[in-house]
């Protein structure tokens, strides 16, 4: 379980991970990821895409 101090740290190096595949394999991800806090538990559902935006390559998520 996690705790307030580190939630953000873990999300951001979850979701780094996720960015780092799509770059790579030039192709879009869906995730199903459960994460439980010390204040509850979720269930996230995400789906990064790569696109082409003012002609610079990015990733979004939606």
């Amino acid at each position: 379980m996690l705790n307030q101090h580190d939630i953000k740290g873990h999300i951001r190096s979850v979701l780094r991970g996720f960015f780092l595949q799509v770059k790579k394999d030039k192709q879009a991800i869906n995730r199903d990821v459960d994460l439980t806090t010390e204040i509850g538990m979720y269930h996230l559902n995400l789906t990064l895409n790569r696109t082409n935006a003012l002609q610079q390559e990015t990733t979004v998520f939606f």
